[in-house]
């Protein structure tokens, strides 16, 4: 049977869960229909934009993404952030996901992203880098400590590569249905807590308070040892246990494609990325 492509299509987010279900190992049923209502559709700063894949009227993949903004070098740029690609198993090696992703990179395009960046596993570390030459910029630091841990260094500086953030989106990003983010205002900064993979592991990251209007928790935290996921420079990481690979839930990598051929190289140390600015928890 014939496969065609198409713009992704939200307003009906079932077929996707269906989707995912069948791609994604241990797929948390939390993950609804809900949620993706939620991170598809609910973004202040746009919809969802990807290619989907069908065989007849089967879904059988996705390559796409959410809208986000980040800022470099004192710069807005207009940025996608790749979430879920899939490839349906009776598919796979059909080269689907290069015939998707190309495809997204010219939508991408034409709606005006700059950047497309994505957090990735081994495997799909190689599969963007082959298939649109997305360069490895690092991969995330998975450091875990108790206390405020070095909270010093969660500063956003012009020259930093780093999202920006309002209270609108920060109010979005908390409502997260499948995992709550507490939120409490604690040296001038925002910390932000959620549940990770570990049971008794709190996931943290900072940023900065701008008179935001937002509704804090009062409850303590440092109780909790924390989990940071993530890139921030010059962190002093004697702070922390640095966990190896073999017990990360995966190595993830941070990458980056450069939509607008503008040559600028984004150095990891200039990168302030925490759990907040992809799709983990």
């Amino acid at each position: 049977m014939k496969i065609t492509f198409v713009k992704s299509d939200t307003r009906d987010t079932e077929k996707y869960v269906k989707l995912y279900r069948k791609c994604f190992y241990k797929y948390p049923i939390k993950k609804n229909s809900v949620y993706f209502n939620w991170l598809y559709n609910q973004n202040p700063l746009g919809k969802f934009i990807g290619i989907d894949a069908f065989e007849g009227e089967t879904l059988i993949g996705q390559v796409g993404g959410i809208p986000q903004e980040f800022n470099y070098r004192n710069e807005k740029i207009k940025t996608l952030l790749s979430i879920n690609v899939c490839v349906d198993p009776k598919h796979r090696g059909k080269n689907l996901f290069s015939e998707m992703a190309n495809r997204l990179v010219e939508y991408a395009k034409d709606e005006a992203f700059l950047y497309i960046i994505a957090v990735a596993n081994k495997f799909s570390t190689y599969t963007f880098k082959k298939s649109i030459n997305m360069e490895y910029i690092s991969s995330l630091d998975v450091l875990l400590g108790y206390g405020n841990l070095d909270l010093p260094k969660f500063v956003t500086k012009n020259n930093y590569f780093f999202q920006i953030w309002n209270q609108e989106r920060i109010k979005w990003r908390i409502n997260n249905p499948y995992n709550k983010i507490n939120i409490y205002n604690e040296y001038s900064k925002i910390k932000l807590i959620s549940s990770s993979v570990f049971s008794f592991i709190k996931t943290f990251a900072y940023l900065d308070n701008k008179n935001y209007q937002l509704k804090f928790d009062k409850k303590k935290t440092n109780i909790f040892p924390r989990l940071f996921l993530g890139l921030v420079p010059n962190i002093n990481k004697k702070k922390f246990i640095n966990l190896p690979n073999f017990i990360k839930p995966s190595p993830l990598n941070f990458l980056i494609k450069d939509l607008n051929k503008s040559k600028i190289k984004i150095n990891k140390n200039e990168c302030l990325i925490s759990y907040l600015d992809f799709d983990a928890y």
